[in-house]
């Protein structure tokens, strides 16, 4: 196992023994289940600026078994587990576009929506990376392959132009984007509608919805 590995395993652990032995207050419970490490620490770092109770609001990273598990699917298959056991009110899952079963994983999301509104997907094209840079830029320009260069790529390059030592899993990436976040909620927003009218989604975010949610927790 990893060093990486193993510091994600013992995280989950100390997370799930907090869960056990932390009250939980009576308030709506959620469980955010993430894709990667910097959706982890930005989200760990919005709950903590709010104030919320840990074992309201639990935030993971996806694991299957001792190996991040980062597509899609199997985040969503993560959550169902959670979802039958009723163990919380909403469970969210935060995923981006580049990966195989994207779609797959949105359709299924939104079946499930059919008999149970306590699953949403939390979406980002072409990365979560997106959402970052929407509290420094307004832009909507779609992003497609260049040459090596992915889609994510490209926007972890035009987030270093406002964040000049970003790298993922930074773990104060929530402290070095706080003071925009209202302007960032505002953009995603604004994009979102446009993108709708146009029948795309490149770029777009829903984490917007997300941050908008645990700040209805905090009132």
């Amino acid at each position: 196992m990893g060093s990486e590995d193993l510091f994600f395993k013992r995280k989950q652990d100390r997370e799930s023994l907090g869960r056990k032995s932390k009250k939980r207050e009576p308030h709506e419970t959620a469980l955010i289940i993430c894709e990667g490490e910097t959706e982890v620490y930005y989200l760990e770092g919005l709950r903590n600026e709010l104030k919320l109770n840990k074992a309201n609001v639990l935030i993971k990273l996806c694991m299957r078994g001792t190996n991040r598990a980062t597509d899609p699917m199997n985040i969503v298959n993560e959550a169902e587990k959670y979802i039958e056991g009723k163990e919380y009110d909403k469970v969210y899952c935060v995923f981006d576009k580049e990966q195989s079963t994207y779609q797959d994983a949105l359709k299924k999301i939104k079946e499930k929506q059919n008999h149970d509104l306590s699953l949403y997907a939390i979406n980002s094209v072409p990365c979560f990376d997106y959402w970052l840079l929407l509290h420094f830029n307004d832009s909507a320009k779609p992003y497609k392959q260049k040459g090596k260069k992915s889609p994510g790529e490209q926007v972890k390059s035009e987030l270093r132009r406002y964040i000049k030592d970003y790298y993922p899993g930074d773990r104060d990436i929530f402290h070095k984007t706080k003071e925009y976040l209202t302007i960032a909620i505002r953009r995603a927003k604004t994009i979102d509608k446009i993108q709708q009218k146009a029948k795309t989604d490149n770029p777009s975010t829903k984490v917007y919805e997300l941050v908008e949610y645990l700040r209805s927790l905090k009132r």
